[in-house]
């Protein structure tokens, strides 16, 4: 799938020594035995970077790394950047939030793999949105709060793992800590508690299908009262909230027409340094 991708293997301790290539390729970072990986499309001239996270995905049809939405890569003038989540080498996983083993928060990684790569690419963080649907807005709402001054887009996103259906995130548990029945550490599975752990909430363009009963009642409605009672000084950035009514599409995020139109929008508004 990725054939005309140059590879580029390493160990985390080489990154920074990395020579980053001016044609797209794909970059694999061993940390402790677990590999990180990235599709990486670099544009010298424009120095802003939009990242892509993924959601679920189909084992019947498809194996990791999982790179949703990787052929949009042409569509845009600037720097893209698609991560794969190793959580989803965990045995019966096929969605996992960046979760990780049981004491290692993949999604922490990520952001810092993350950081180095931007640095060497001269993109600001300020210059870098995420966007990512479901399970893939979740971690790029996470990736945006560990990665200070990025922006967020996010369509029909998880704001709380345990809000999720249980036979899924029971998957998760079972396979990070062996039993269906264990608690999943808050700070990698709230998102609110993420914004306390590091102090900072992103600047957030939340999408969501009003007709998707599950994502209003279990993660829209939720974080909006969670968030009233958080400490107005983490209140920064502005979140926006586009709400939208698609019955037949329901959880499926907005068409890639749309989602594009969008995207160029926030890249286009000037950026918070």
């Amino acid at each position: 799938m990725f054939n005309d991708y140059h590879k580029v293997k390493i160990n985390y301790n080489q990154l920074e020594d990395l020579i980053l290539h001016d044609s797209p390729f794909f970059l694999s970072v061993d940390v402790n035995k677990i590999p990180f990986e990235f599709l990486i499309n670099p544009n010298p001239v424009n120095k802003r970077a939009i990242i892509f996270g993924s959601g679920a995905y189909n084992p019947q049809k498809l194996s990791p790394p999982i790179f949703n939405r990787y052929s949009w890569k042409d569509e845009f003038n600037c720097t893209t950047i698609y991560y794969n989540d190793p959580t989803l080498y965990l045995e019966k996983v096929n969605l996992g939030w960046g979760y990780g083993t049981e004491n290692h928060h993949y999604l922490k990684t990520i952001s810092e793999i993350l950081k180095i790569l931007l640095n060497k690419l001269e993109i600001t963080q300020s210059e870098t949105l995420f966007y990512g649907s479901s399970g893939g807005g979740f971690t790029s709402i996470g990736l945006s709060t560990m990665i200070k001054k990025s922006k967020a887009l996010v369509n029909n996103p998880q704001i709380f793992i345990d809000n999720y259906y249980e036979t899924i995130r029971g998957n998760l548990k079972e396979a990070v800590y062996k039993s269906r029945n264990a608690k999943l550490d808050q700070h990698r599975s709230n998102l609110i508690y993420l914004f306390k752990l590091e102090n900072n909430i992103p600047e957030i363009f939340y999408a969501q299908n009003i007709t998707c009963n599950h994502d209003v009642n279990k993660h829209l409605l939720p974080f909006i009262k969670e968030l009233t009672q958080i400490d107005s000084t983490l209140f920064k950035q502005k979140i926006r909230i586009h709400l939208y009514s698609n019955k037949e599409e329901g959880h499926t995020p907005m068409s890639k027409e749309e989602t594009l139109k969008i995207i160029n929008e926030i890249i286009s508004l000037p950026s918070n340094h």
